[in-house]
């Protein structure tokens, strides 16, 4: 087979053993190796909320001793070896597409929550121990991370001028929001969210502490406050974000002014219309929005940096 001459040796991955005749006449018994599928395991890591997916390095080991009865992550580091192991994406996925039958335990290691390791009793008689069985697909193995940073959620509620009360479908809107820890640093959020009908915006996983919120929508000045926010959930009502500024240059002026003017009286859909000038959003430029303007006509929003 290797060309080599020598028709004697012994074939190393023939299961048979060696005392079996290699060469009859004109055919090669080229030996015999039994053929085990291999395994598939599949979940989705998340952080400590159950809800948020987490980028995080999986490990399978090799074990006969399961984890700490408390599953903190504590395990005798002399009783495992690291088999195969793999990153979660972006979505908290991972999986191992060949695993070979045996025992394993699922160990997740992040940076920002420590070490956990799963439980797998279902799978197994021994706690904490995964068994693996030929050809098996193994789903939902999943991980939520515990310890790590307590994060805080915030809950901005927007007032909206000439948005009538809410709840409203005039309330549904896309906003810039960027937030910024008081004394300088960093945005630990800049980006757009979605208020709903009572005109509430949620940015979630922010370290507790103090954060000045910027807040401003097309076509308003900008709102900014100060909060201190606590771990767990913090609900805050902003300021009023007042139209008028058609242009999105943080001020109502002549410049505003001259683009409702020259679409005013249209609607959409009509030559002339320009939705910077439509305040109201009711795909109609009139006095109404004219009004809007008015009233802030001179003013300026809060500055985006302090």
């Amino acid at each position: 087979m290797d060309d080599d001459g020598n028709t004697s040796e012994p074939i190393p991955f023939d299961q048979r053993g060696a005392d079996y005749p290699r060469v009859r006449g004109l055919s090669v018994d080229a030996g015999a190796y039994e053929y085990e599928p291999t395994a598939v395991i599949r979940g989705v890591i998340y952080h400590p909320d159950g809800l948020s997916p987490l980028a995080a390095e999986v490990r399978l080991l090799h074990s006969t001793t399961p984890p700490a009865p408390n599953n903190s992550g504590a395990i005798d580091p002399d009783a495992v070896e690291i088999a195969y192991q793999v990153m979660s994406d972006a979505d908290g996925e991972f999986v191992f597409p060949a695993v070979a039958a045996g025992d394993y335990i699922i160990e997740v290691v992040s940076g920002e929550h420590g070490t956990r390791h799963l439980t797998a009793r279902r799978r197994s008689k021994r706690r904490g121990i995964l068994g693996v069985e030929p050809g098996q697909t193994l789903e939902q193995m999943d991980v939520v991370m515990q310890g790590g940073p307590v994060k805080a959620t915030f809950s901005g509620a927007v007032p909206m001028q000439g948005r009538g009360v809410p709840p409203s479908a005039l309330y549904v809107r896309t906003l810039s929001v960027v937030m910024t820890p008081v004394g300088g640093g960093a945005p630990v959020f800049e980006g757009t969210v979605i208020s709903d009908v009572n005109g509430t915006f949620t940015v979630n996983l922010v370290t507790p502490g103090s954060y000045r919120v910027w807040v401003k929508a097309d076509h308003t000045l900008a709102v900014a406050q100060t909060v201190a926010l606590a771990a767990g959930d913090n609900s805050i009502v902003m300021g009023l974000l007042r139209e008028g500024d058609a242009n999105g240059d943080n001020v109502v002026n002549i410049m505003d002014f001259s683009i409702l003017a020259a679409s005013f009286g249209t609607t959409s859909g009509q030559a002339g219309y320009d939705e910077r000038a439509d305040f109201h959003e009711d795909n109609l430029i009139n006095i109404q929005d004219f009004s809007l303007l008015a009233s802030n006509f001179g003013q300026s929003g809060a500055s985006l940096m302090p």
